[in-house]
């Protein structure tokens, strides 16, 4: 799940605020835990990608991933970090 971000911003606040996410939802599975990885720099953005696991007859794919942005853009907003 791509989350970019204003250059510039503190790479492992929003780290740690994606796996707050991915731990706080449910159906996210603790096993293999979510991980994040930051997957381009540019001049304007950061490109972060968080990866979880969900068991297959949980939420679909497009559902979980809808909760998981829902709460992204809250906790982002939360603490003033720009999304691009």
């Amino acid at each position: 799940m791509p989350v970019n971000v204003a250059s510039g911003t503190d790479a492992a606040l929003v780290e740690r605020l994606l796996l707050v996410v991915a731990q706080g939802t449910d159906d996210v599975l603790e096993k293999p835990p979510a991980a994040v990885n930051l997957t381009s720099l540019g001049t304007t953005s950061m490109l972060f990608e968080l990866a979880v696991w969900h068991l297959p007859l949980g939420p679909t794919r497009h559902e979980l991933g809808s909760r998981l942005n829902m709460a992204i853009a809250k906790l982002l907003r939360e603490q003033e970090i720009k999304s691009v």
